[in-house]
């Protein structure tokens, strides 16, 4: 039975959006979409952010690492190269040390991908560039996706532990495959070497609630709510998705664990940003247990616990 082990019951697919969706005449749907799709609010006023987060991740990690967060393309169905070609040449000025990306390459139909992907490849980071899937990646084709992005050279990390060599040090990563998808591996966390903390790549961050219980998880990247998209006063987002909904934006803690969840750089259902604009991260990691070790060890979790 699908997510029978997360610790709290999946909430609903349909959110406010949905529900208010529901009720607008289909005809008048297409219309407001057509609007939304001239307009576009922010829709590319690309923010770069630049956090720096000191963390525990262990003494063969790096000591300081940068790391460029992408995520949320849905290409399709707008398929705006200039725009993503002009997103990827701002990350690859950048310099990062490498690069994650976080999901959602494709809304529903992956056919025009190899051309994001050959625009994506270009970044080109020392350490490497590596993606994970989105929800609507397994909707449009997981399969067909995966393939596409590695024919580029792009690696596509599903439920897997990986340690990348990257500037002078070793970094434990652990990959879940979607998790509104497919079931979630926590059990690759304890593959963590005695001292070793992992960063966790999951689209959805809502499940930080539960890897964040782990102590080999230091730090955990997502994407998949578009920041929220459109902010309205007093309300909020009404187009959060599931899994989405606990911790939106930006840099959280919980435990001894931190999150940072990237805002995308495109749009689901209306293609139309307001106060929620796309974002390109570059994420300095500084490694406080670099030099003095860590007194933290790896111990088998219960899906449950």
């Amino acid at each position: 039975m699908p997510f029978s082990n997360l610790p709290y019951p999946l909430p609903p697919s349909r959110g406010l959006g949905s529900h208010l969706a529901s009720l607008i005449p289909q005809r008048w749907q297409e219309t407001l979409r057509m609007v939304a799709d001239r307009w576009g609010g922010e829709r590319h006023l690309v923010e770069i952010t630049t956090p720096s987060l000191s963390l525990d991740l262990g003494r063969d990690a790096p000591a300081r690492v940068r790391i460029a967060l992408l995520a949320d393309f849905h290409y399709d169905p707008l398929h705006e190269a200039a725009y993503f070609q002009s997103c990827t040449t701002r990350t690859r000025d950048l310099q990062p040390d490498l690069v994650f990306l976080l999901g959602d390459f494709s809304s529903h139909d992956p056919a025009a991908l190899p051309e994001l992907a050959r625009i994506l490849c270009q970044i080109d980071a020392p350490g490497g560039t590596y993606a994970i899937l989105g929800n609507h990646d397994h909707l449009a084709g997981d399969d067909i996706i995966t393939s596409m992005l590695e024919e580029s050279g792009i690696p596509v990390w599903r439920n897997r532990f990986q340690r990348i060599a990257v500037a002078g040090g070793s970094l434990a990563v652990v990959a879940f495959d979607s998790v509104t998808c497919r079931y979630p591996r926590f059990d690759l966390l304890d593959q963590c070497g005695p001292g070793e903390r992992a960063i966790v790549l999951c689209h959805e961050p809502d499940i930080f609630n539960h890897t964040a219980r782990h102590p080999n998880t230091a730090l955990q990247l997502s994407g998949h709510t578009h920041g929220g998209q459109v902010l309205l006063p007093l309300i909020g987002s009404p187009l959060l998705p599931r899994l989405g909904r606990r911790y939106v934006r930006g840099h959280h803690r919980r435990a001894t664990s931190q999150l940072y969840v990237n805002r995308g750089l495109g749009t689901g259902h209306l293609h139309i940003r307001w106060r929620a604009r796309p974002e390109i991260t570059l994420l300095t990691l500084e490694n406080v247990g670099h030099e003095k070790g860590t007194s933290l060890t790896a111990r088998p979790m219960s899906p449950s616990a």
